[in-house]
């Protein structure tokens, strides 16, 4: 398996003249010429870096790109909790001892409730939310040997390498929050390698005069290590071949002197540089002294910021609150007032319906009466009814009494008639027999005597036929009052007494 760094085949500009292989032909082709767009850093995107113990603290600072997102993710929030407490019941069913129910308002506890949750909204976790919303496309890569750090980002058009002065170990970010609810800051903290021989860590700040100052002591380091290397060289070479003459000797000695010559001004120059390292130290150390007695009063005017932007929080919670509850007082007003209205409304439907049960009382009364003057009128119909049948009745019972009474007066006048026949007959026969012989009685005489009886029952019934006319009924108004005072009277032991007292 080969390395990808080992090529089976030198390349092209690695091997002699004539003896290179053109794998392929180039055919020329006309092309536009490419233009490199260079990337414009933004301008309101400040970097900042601050020396620690760590290494390097590099702030970027970018204002958001909405002024009013931290108020509105307060807002969000504040009605995302009014929304869910509004969405609760206002009303609790309790149960006494007794096993009844009732119907509790626990509005003012929901009121409580939520405002105490306001209360504990995080105001950090906010601003840390829109700062990783705000630089969600930053990318930081660190080259390979930990010199230079890559930051690049499309939606600000930034690409800017931060070069060190000492080899890097990694990163690390430290915050990420808002400042003054209109700029994100992200805190990247640095981790530097104080035992390599190159430090500076002043390099990111440093005006351009001090880095060419101290590229210049840089330089000059380097090039007194390659001469002091050549005379240690030569040195050794010295002892190796030996001094051949006196002038050389001469020559070795004034070499020795300015060896050393040299290698005093190297330590003065060493000493100076030393100097200069110490008093950049000292500076580096008075200029962390300073920022960190800023970035202490820095933090103590966030937490004022904080403190404040929590009061105006409570006092816009406190103000909406108060609203909430003018809101709901308005509304409890109303509903009184509708409440009161509907009552209003019911009484009037109440007295309305009264009025109509009454008027409703009332026909139901009249029909009821109606009907009872129907059927007092129907009984009463009935009565005369009765009484006209009765008094037909009566008629009837008085015209066959009077039809008895003239067959009774027709059978008396017949019997009377023929009593007086018959005694018309007892008196010829006894005058008869006082005038004429006996005569013996003989089969004949029967016969004779029966024809004779027979013959004068035959008279007698013609004589009844023709004495007995047909009386014809006559409507008479002493008639009617006849028949009247015989059907109100009582009737008697004896069926004729009432015909005897006509008669």
């Amino acid at each position: 398996m080969y390395s990808p760094c080992i090529f089976e085949q030198l390349p092209i500009f690695g091997q002699q003249f004539g003896q290179s292989q053109i794998p392929f032909t180039i055919r020329p082709q006309r092309q536009q010429q490419a233009v490199v767009n260079r990337t414009t850093n933004n301008k309101d995107v400040r970097f900042s870096t601050v020396a620690t113990e760590e290494g390097l603290l590099l702030t970027i600072k970018k204002p958001l790109n909405n002024k009013n997102a931290y108020k509105l993710e307060l807002q969000k929030r504040v009605l995302d909790i009014k929304n869910k407490y509004a969405q609760k019941p206002k009303y609790s069913i309790v149960t006494d001892v007794w096993g009844n129910q009732y119907y509790v308002d626990v509005t003012a506890k929901l009121q409580e409730q939520m405002v105490e949750e306001i209360n504990k909204i995080d105001m950090s976790v906010i601003s840390r939310k829109l700062a990783k919303e705000s630089f969600s496309d930053y990318e930081l890569e660190l080259s390979h040997d930990g010199y230079v750090l890559n930051i690049t980002s499309k939606k600000d058009s930034i690409e800017k390498n931060l070069t060190f002065g000492s080899v890097s170990q990694g990163l690390f970010v430290k915050t990420c929050t808002l400042e003054d609810e209109s700029f994100a800051v992200l805190k990247i903290t640095i981790v530097l390698d104080n035992k390599s021989p190159v430090v500076n860590t002043s390099s990111l700040v440093a005006t351009k005069n001090d880095e060419d100052g101290l590229d210049k002591l840089i330089n000059w380091a380097r090039e007194s290590a390659l001469k002091e290397n050549k005379t240690n060289q030569q040195k050794k070479y010295d002892q190796l071949v030996g001094c051949s003459s006196i002038n050389d000797c001469k020559k070795i000695q004034k070499k020795k002197d300015q060896e050393e010559r040299n290698k005093k001004e190297q330590q003065e120059k060493a000493r100076r540089i030393e100097i200069k390292k110490q008093k950049k130290l000292e500076q580096l150390k008075l200029r962390k002294e300073h920022e960190l007695a800023v970035q202490k009063e820095r933090e103590v005017y966030e937490t004022k910021l904080v403190e404040e932007q929590r009061k105006n929080v409570q006092e816009m919670i406190r103000q909406q609150v108060m609203a909430e509850k003018q809101k709901a007082e308005q509304e409890s007003r109303r509903q009184h007032e509708a409440a009161v209205a509907a009552e209003q409304e019911a009484r009037k439907q109440r007295a309305a319906a009264a009025v109509a049960e009454q008027e409703a009382r009332k026909q139901r009364a009249a029909a009821v009466e109606r009907q009872r003057l129907e059927t007092v009128a129907e009984e009463l119909a009935k009565k005369q009814k009765i009484a006209e049948l009765n008094k037909q009745k009566a008629i009837e019972e008085s015209e066959r009494l009077k039809r008895e009474q003239t067959l009774l007066k027709q059978q008396q006048y017949q019997r009377q008639l023929v009593e007086e026949e018959r005694q018309l007959k007892a008196a010829q026969l006894l005058a008869a027999s006082q005038a004429t012989p006996v005569i013996p009685y003989t089969d004949n005489e029967s016969d004779d005597d029966m024809d004779v009886d027979s013959e004068s029952d035959n008279d007698s019934t013609t004589l009844r036929k023709h004495s007995s006319p047909l009386l014809e009924e006559v409507n008479d108004e002493e008639v009617d009052r006849y028949n009247d005072s015989v059907s109100q009277r009582k009737p008697s032991n004896s069926g004729y007494e009432p015909i005897i007292e006509d008669m």
